[in-house]
Parts: structure tokens; C-alpha cells; sequence
């Protein structure tokens, strides 16, 4: 049989059954009907080459339908196809409008819940999340036969999750109710992986790892399971089960071998095997994910990670090295600060002090806000201390005090704040120092030298804890 023939049988089926599909990401079907003619043909031809996901064919024999019977009944569904089209060939912007236009051309369309669910997508993709739940809420509120309720249901839920300040709680219940309203529908179980997936970032590791058992027992074999064993190991690792997350992510390695995700498995593989002090073997499979994946999402932070491991192996020459080039290589990643960071500690360590200095002036001007902000303010304070610029390490032991006070280094600067007082001889101020360190952080390890050293320098033993 023939490409057109089979277009005009699949069309003389069309005539006589409508409605729409919903699937994970669903395209739909023709809604269209009427007598056989040459526009329903060409319909038929158009939407065989779209399902088969040959989107630019597809798209142009639907403006090719659109520009031979401009009065077509299939006119609404042309223009929704192309617009959805557009939004899989990546013209994401141009879809968008389509579908604005799209409702003002055909305010009567049956095929109007298709377009108002391609709207809200195009608004999700666009990172325009507002407007994608507005737009997804009205096809909720508006369409409630609409066979596209539990994937508006869902990326509602996507759309919270991914807003710049994320509102879990919120895709929570969204995604909670994919599964309570269509738990038959095809896209539960992308809502239970992301169940769980939300309450990891949530810090809930305990109902994450109930949530995503629950993913794999409920749907079994489900495209998501990869990435699911991921999340579950990802959730030994934030709660210090190493050797589990390490046996987990392995499978993953080979159980999966195809994965999509592969290098996000090798990654959290190397970060397991760092904690574990196995660095050569981190470092290995660091390597590997540059290697075999060089442009994937995770490869800056596996550069840094392996500058990491040199350092702290004390092969201080090493990191430098690794560091300075992920900083090159990667000039967008998210791992500049904590890089610079590093850079400007491996230079310490190596005593070239003014190249520390320079390194961490640069880093605390660009990076002030970023979470590696308060170390880089302590170690500017202990290079400056370490060329005897007591005065200026003073200010940046203080910046640390008072503005980084859930920083890992800040203890280790109410102890350099009180030797520098110690050092200028403003012995008062050791005092008073060390009076605010003892009452913010009583459980120091660092008391009862930093004040032994504040007594020494100050000329009495005083009374340490």
C-alpha cells in the first residue's frame, strides 16, 4: 500500500472516531471528522508523519493543508500541531506565540485543552513558571473532561519544583495528586519519582528513600528506575552510608548500561570513593565522566573534585594545576568560587603567599554572596596573618564572625581574631574577644589554645578552660 493510500485509510478511520490521547508527554490525536475529502487526507498524512515524531515533515504538510483549504474544519488542529511541532523542533518561542494566536483565532476549538496544555509547557520550558501554572491551572479549572489532566496535574508540580526559589511543599501536593487522581495514568510514575526526588532536596531523607522504594515496587521496570537507584544512593550519601551509596551506584553502572544518566552515577561514584579516602579511585572515576561525557552537566564539578583530591593528598603542585584549569575550562560552572577558593589554598600551602593574596582578594570581590564566601574570607585572614598584615587579617577574621556564622571555619576565626588582638598588643580586646568565642562556640576544641596563646602574648597565664 502506498504512503497516500494508507493516508486515506487512516483518514476514513479518523472520520468516524475522534478524541484525544494522553500519554507521558502527550501529543494527542486528531479530533477532526467530516466526509473524506482532500483535506482530511492530507490531515491524515500530516498527522501519521507527526506520531512517527518526523516533526518538520509533519509540520510543513499541515501548512501545506492550512494554505490548500484555508476553511478547513481541521484548521484549529493544524495550527495546534504546528505550534507543538515548533515546541519538539526546539522553536520553543515560536510555539508559545502560536498558541497565544492560536486562542484568539479559534475561541470555539474543541481542540482547545491540547492547546492550553502546549501552552503551559511552552511556559515551563521558557522558565516562565508562573505563567505555566496559570496557564496549566486554567486547563484544570476550565477543561475538566480534558484527557490532559493528570500531565497539567504534573507540570504544575514541575513547575513549582524548578522555580528559582523552589516551592517544594507546593509540587508536593501536585505531584501527590497525580497519584491520587490518575493513579492508572501514564505519567504516575514520573510523579512518584518525583515524589521522592523532592523530598531529598527537601533534606527529608528518610521519606525520599520511602518514596522511591515505593516508585520501584509500584512500577516496576518504569523508564525512571535509573535514575530512582541514583536518588536512593544519593540519599546514602547525604546521611553518611557511604559503603551502601557506593554499592548502589556500581549497580547502577551496571545494571543500567545504556542509562541516560551514566555520568551523574560515575560522579556521585567518585564524590562516594572521596569519602571513603579512596581518591585514587575517586579520581579515576572523576576522569572518566570528563573522558567519556565531556559535555555533560557534572563535568566542572568533576574537574574541581579531582583538584580536590590532590589536595587533600598534600600534592599541593598537583591541585593548583587541576584547579587553575577547571577554572579555565569551565568559566560558567558553579564551582567558581569554591575553585578560586582552592587555587588561592593550594597556593598557601605552597608559601607563595602574595599569589594567595591576590587569588583570594579577586575571589571575595566575584563570589561574595556564593557558599564559598566565608572561607575565602577566613584563609584572606590567615595569609594576611601569615605576612604579618595583622591589621587587615583582623578585618576579614571579623567578616567571618559576623557574617558567616554557619561557615565551617567559624570558630577558627574567633581563634585568629583573638591572636590578633594578642599580636597588637590590644589585650583588652583579646579579652573581649575571647569572652564573645567562648560564649558562641563553648564546645571548641580551639578554647583552650587560643586562649594560651592570648595569655602568653599578653604577659599572664590568665585562666583557660
Amino acid at each position: 500500500m502506498n504512503r497516500l493510500a494508507l493516508a486515506l485509510t487512516l483518514a476514513a478511520l479518523l472520520a468516524g472516531c475522534g478524541g484525544s490521547t494522553s500519554v507521558g508527554d502527550p501529543n494527542g490525536g486528531a479530533d477532526g471528522g467530516g466526509v473524506l475529502s482532500g483535506d482530511a487526507a492530507l490531515f491524515a498524512q500530516a498527522k501519521s508523519d507527526f506520531d512517527a515524531k518526523r516533526y518538520t515533515q509533519a509540520r510543513g504538510e499541515f501548512l501545506d493543508l492550512l494554505s490548500k483549504y484555508p476553511s478547513s474544519s481541521y484548521a484549529d488542529q493544524c495550527n495546534v500541531y504546528i505550534a507543538v511541532a515548533d515546541y519538539f523542533l526546539g522553536n520553543v518561542d515560536t510555539a508559545q506565540k502560536e498558541l497565544q494566536a492560536f486562542f484568539k483565532n479559534f475561541p470555539n476549538s474543541a481542540d482547545s485543552d491540547r492547546a492550553q496544555y502546549w501552552l503551559g509547557r511552552c511556559d515551563h520550558f521558557l522558565k516562565q513558571y508562573d505563567q505555566a501554572i496559570t496557564d496549566l491551572q486554567l486547563l484544570l479549572t476550565k477543561y475538566t473532561q480534558s484527557s490532559y489532566r493528570d500531565n497539567a496535574t504534573f507540570w504544575i508540580g514541575r513547575s513549582y519544583y524548578d522555580m528559582p526559589v523552589s516551592r517544594y511543599a507546593d509540587a508536593l501536593t501536585y505531584f501527590k495528586k497525580v497519584i491520587t487522581d490518575f493513579p492508572r495514568g501514564s505519567v504516575a510514575p514520573e510523579a512518584q519519582y518525583w515524589i521522592g526526588r523532592t523530598y531529598f532536596h527537601m533534606g527529608d531523607y528518610t521519606n525520599a528513600r520511602a518514596e522511591l522504594q515505593k516508585q520501584l515496587s509500584t512500577y516496576p521496570a518504569s523508564k525512571w528506575e535509573d535514575m530512582v537507584h541514583i536518588y536512593l544512593a544519593r540519599c546514602d550519601y547525604e546521611t553518611k552510608l557511604f559503603a551502601d551509596a557506593k554499592t548502589k551506584l556500581e549497580a547502577v553502572l551496571t545494571n543500567f548500561p545504556t542509562s541516560a544518566y551514566l555520568d551523574e552515577a560515575t560522579y556521585w561514584l567518585g564524590r562516594t570513593d572521596y569519602e571513603l579516602t579512596d581518591y585514587a579511585g575517586a579520581q579515576a572515576q572523576l576522569q572518566h565522566l570528563i573522558t567519556a561525557w565531556p559535555q555533560s552537566k557534572l563535568a566542572d564539578n568533576a574537574a574541581y573534585w579531582i583538584g580536590r583530591c590532590y589536595f587533600i593528598q598534600k600534592q599541593y603542585s598537583q591541585a593548583l594545576a587541576q584547579l587553575q584549569a577547571a577554572k579555565r575550562d569551565y568559566p560558567n560552572s558553579n564551582m567558581l568560587d569554591w575553585m578560586a577558593c582552592y587555587i588561592g589554598r593550594s597556593q598557601y600551602e605552597l608559601a607563595d603567599y602574595a599569589g594567595a593574596e591576590a587569588t583570594f582578594l579577586d575571589a571575595v570581590q566575584k563570589y561574595s554572596t556564593l557558599p564559598a564566601a566565608g572561607s575565602t574570607h577566613y584563609w584572606l585572614g590567615r595569609t594576611l596573618y601569615k605576612e604579618a598584615k595583622i591589621d587587615l587579617a583582623l578585618v576579614q577574621f571579623q567578616d567571618v564572625i559576623q557574617g558567616f556564622a554557619t561557615s565551617g571555619w567559624f570558630d577558627n576565626a574567633y581563634e585568629y581574631e583573638v591572636r590578633s588582638y594578642a599580636d597588637l598588643n590590644r589585650c583588652a580586646d583579646a579579652d573581649t574577644a575571647y569572652a564573645a568565642f567562648k560564649s558562641a562556640a563553648p564546645t571548641s576544641t580551639l578554647l583552650t589554645p587560643t586562649c594560651t596563646y592570648k595569655s602568653n602574648k599578653c604577659g599572664g597565664t590568665g585562666t583557660c578552660p
